[in-house]
């Protein structure tokens, strides 16, 4: 029948969808397009349905599948002719008029799920389909008597196989229950061997999950768990237990049983004094939180899971002080001696005034540090022809400025702080003769002489004076030190006969 003319459509091959035969067409505009074999044959259509080919025309009582016309829906916001169509099975949908013609909906689906009056699934016996809320159901009946409605799906997919009696019958006995009466919702009224009636879940019961009303429980007042002790029951599955620590809380029965609660969590803290490393356990303050001391005397904080993996063993002094000090015990500062180092960074420092501190070493080092803070406001006085680094003071100007020559020859107009602090030590001629690169052993910086580079920063360097000391390459470069410390802060720089 392929090559068939109908009006403008010409038949290219056919096929079939869901027992419903399709043609494939072919209009004398060139499109093609898929049509219902029973609109093509009784007149209905006869072109693709544009407007130049002439429109397709359905008219109320038509049968398309099992779908029968009712009337035009006006649908201004909808893309598309609508109409309202009633299913063999008496249910009413609403369909697009493209999908009609095409034959993409020929039912209203329950050709997808084919069931029929007397079919068994489970317990349940189908009856006939009814419509519910706009929708087809099938009515069922379930060997206990009891009707219920459900849709094909749910029956052909096994999901509902009963009424939810699952099999129960009155005078069944289940454990130390016996089954007096059906109650709604899929429950049953029970009395146990103690009198107690009780409503349990039919699911429960055939499951054997619940075989009696509950008061003969695996846990008994008095029972012990580890640190619990169980001391009444509560609403549910709950206990009401009292730790060995003298804490109660309520706990759930199942995590007792299975050991997954032993505490209140006493057993998971950890007593103060214990050790781990160079710490020592002041407080467990809870929340996976433990206050420590260090043997260097700090105190910190640590978690729980830190201290028993081995993680956290001291409060970070041990690795800090793998670098060496720049500063020893016995240095001098100003009014500052050093007394104790605490670290690469900072030192204690007692001044002359009695009073110690925590001091930094590079402010020391730099000079920025003299005391305690008891010296603070006294302005520090320069002389003519006093030295600092290769600068050498010539006159004394106003607004806290001086007139400095350099070694090299030149002059230049220095603020008196730089020259204090050392942050000034050349007119500049120390950058500007590439002196700023890295020290060679037998470099000389003043009165340190360097013996040897012990890595890119640090330089072991010989004072004048015969001690020998770790100084920092920058602070050499930039003329910030020129001395041990301990030697006077204004001694001339020798350039000849240095070791």
């Amino acid at each position: 029948m392929t090559q068939k003319k109908i009006g403008k459509l010409t038949l290219l091959n056919r096929e079939m969808q869901r027992n419903h035969a399709l043609w494939r067409c072919r209009c004398d505009c060139g499109r093609e397009k898929t049509f219902s074999e029973e609109l093509l044959f009784s007149g209905v259509i006869s072109s693709c349905g544009l407007k130049r080919c002439g429109q397709i025309l359905l008219n109320p009582g038509m049968k398309i599948g099992k779908l029968t016309l009712i009337h035009q829906i006006n649908d201004r916001q909808s893309v598309g002719q609508k109409w309202l169509c009633r299913c063999e099975c008496g249910l009413e949908r609403t369909v697009y008029q493209r999908y009609l013609l095409d034959g993409s909906i020929i039912s209203c689906g329950c050709d997808r799920y084919e069931l029929a009056s007397g079919v068994r699934i489970g317990r349940l016996t189908v009856l006939n389909p009814v419509v519910v809320n706009g929708r087809k159901k099938w009515q069922c009946r379930c060997d206990c008597g009891n009707e219920i409605t459900c849709f094909s799906a749910t029956l052909l997919s096994g999901k509902v196989s009963s009424c939810g009696c699952y099999g129960i019958h009155v005078g069944d006995r289940f454990g130390k229950l016996l089954v007096l009466r059906r109650a709604d919702s899929g429950r049953f009224l029970c009395r146990c061997d103690c009198g107690k009636e009780k409503m349990i879940f039919a699911k429960n019961l055939a499951s054997g999950k619940v075989l009696s009303c509950g008061d003969d429980r695996l846990i008994h007042p008095g029972d012990r768990f580890d640190r619990w002790t169980a001391v009444e029951p509560r609403e549910g599955i709950y206990w009401l237990c009292h730790c060995d620590c003298g804490n109660e809380r309520v706990v759930r029965m199942s995590d007792l049983l299975s050991g997954k609660s032993r505490s209140c969590g006493c057993l998971h803290r950890l007593p103060a004094g214990q050790r781990f490393g160079n710490l020592t356990v002041l407080e467990d303050r809870g929340s996976m939180s433990v206050l420590c001391r260090c043997d260097c005397g700090r105190k910190r904080s640590f978690p729980r899971a830190s201290l028993r993996s081995g993680a956290a063993v001291n409060c970070g002094c041990i690795e800090k002080n793998k670098i060496p000090c720049l500063v020893s015990e016995g240095d001098r500062f100003g009014k500052l001696t050093v007394i104790r180092v605490v670290s690469k960074d900072s030192v204690i420092c007692r001044c002359d005034c009695g009073k110690e501190k925590e001091i930094l070493v590079a402010s020391l080092r730099r000079g920025r540090v003299h005391s305690c803070g008891c010296a603070k406001g006294r302005q520090t006085r320069l002389k003519v022809g006093d030295r600092y680094g290769r600068l050498v003071v010539l006159e004394l100007t106003e607004n806290g400025r001086c007139i400095c020559q350099c070694d090299c020859g030149n002059k230049a107009e220095i603020l008196r702080r730089n020259l204090v602090t050392g942050n000034t030590s050349s007119c500049g001629c120390l950058h500007t003769a590439g002196q700023h690169n890295t020290p060679v052993p037998g470099a000389v910086y003043g009165n340190l002489t360097v013996l040897e580079v012990l890595n890119s920063n640090i330089c072991r360097c010989k004072c004048s004076c015969g001690r020998i000391k770790l100084m920092h390459r920058k602070e050499l470069i930039n003329g910030g030190v020129q001395s041990c410390g301990l030697c006077p802060r204004k001694i001339r720089v020798k350039t000849e006969g240095k070791d």
